[in-house]
């Protein structure tokens, strides 16, 4: 794999900066790129140049068009044959504390903390379960861990490890702990082979994902009780829908008034490319017009349902924005906890 090779947004700004090499042409990528910066010049007519600006997190969007009123894009290709739903943004596990979305809420992290959360998962983890300095060792020089001080995830990577070679032994696909679990549970001849270690280690890890799930359900109960700040709910889907992604983004623009963040989506445009529509147009777009039909024009049409491990965002009773509380790294309940939010793409399904 040639690791240098550029993405469809890096190609989209040299076609239409007209930088392209022989290689760029040779990219699998450039048919679509170039079919997207036709669409993008077919829209703007008065494109002065373009930036790549993807990788900076702190402005939104993929490329910024040097237009007379400059103009964000982002660009999302689907590769999917079904359209349903597309990942908005990786936020912060406080969100509701952080951005004062649910009035007088604790957060996430503090509610764990309150609950011990911590100190029940290394007890698990320490039930009838050793680990050597070498076991440690290998896992710190191997592996990209996250927080080189926490005996839980070191702990956990080693549990993880050891499925891990106990699959390959047996051929089997190893995908994450969850989806392992349920297939050693449901096969005969796997449980036969395992080792006493390996049948504690999974029931271990059962546990640990059995108590963070049970942890989140009771602290997503709690939240449900608590009153919804509509309008600052309300500036928050809007800022998401804009192009506002980041933990540093939001929190410079969540304090606006809620006019004002019902302008940030005029001069931003989100295209869609379907990569396996056999009929009909591959490109969508969400104009600053239909970002506006996405979300509620009025405080009162938003509405909030909390079910199993997030919760639904309704534009009056449709469906427009998932949020599932998740733990992003290891495996449910070791390292990483944020908020998954997903879009339901409603303007072209």
């Amino acid at each position: 794999m040639n690791m240098s090779r550029k993405n469809e947004e890096k190609l989209v700004v040299d076609i239409i900066n007209s930088k392209l090499t022989n290689n760029d042409r040779k990219n699998p990528l450039f048919s679509i790129a170039e079919e997207l910066a036709s669409e993008i010049k077919k829209d703007f007519n008065k494109i002065n140049g373009c930036e790549y600006i993807g990788d900076d997190f702190s402005d939104r969007a993929d490329i910024l068009l040097l237009t007379p009123q400059k103009e964000y894009v982002e660009l999302k290709v689907i590769t999917s044959s079904k359209s349903g739903k597309g990942t908005l943004a990786n936020t912060s596990q406080d969100i509701f504390s952080e951005y004062n979305l649910l009035n007088g809420v604790m957060g996430w992290s503090k509610w764990r903390k309150e609950n011990s959360y911590e100190q029940k998962v290394l007890s698990i983890l320490n039930d009838n379960l050793k680990y050597t300095e070498s076991e440690k060792k290998y896992i710190l020089n191997n592996e990209k861990v996250i927080d080189k001080n926490s005996e839980i995830e070191i702990k956990a990577r080693i549990l993880r490890f050891k499925i891990q070679t106990f699959s390959k032994k047996q051929k089997i696909k190893f995908k994450s702990l969850p989806s392992f679990i349920k297939k050693f549970n449901s096969n005969a001849g796997t449980r036969k082979n395992a080792s006493e270690e390996v049948i504690i280690i999974l029931k271990t890890c059962e546990r640990i994902i059995e108590h963070a799930r049970n942890d989140l359900r009771g602290y997503l109960d709690y939240c449900a009780k608590k009153e919804i700040d509509k309008k600052q709910f309300l500036k928050f889907v809007i800022l998401l829908k804009s192009g506002f992604h980041t933990i540093p983004l939001i929190n410079n623009n969540i304090n606006l008034s809620l006019e004002k963040i019902k302008t940030l989506a005029d001069n931003y445009r989100i295209y869609y490319y379907y990569t396996k529509r056999t009929t009909g147009d591959h490109i969508k777009k969400e104009t600053a017009m239909k970002i506006k039909e996405y979300y509620p024009k009025n405080v009162n049409d938003l509405k909030v349902v909390f079910e199993n491990e997030g919760l639904w965002v309704f534009n009056k009773e449709k469906k427009i924005m998932h949020m599932k509380f998740h733990w992003r790294n290891v495996f449910f309940g070791i390292a990483v906890p944020s908020v998954e939010i997903f879009d339901r793409l409603v303007n072209h399904i």
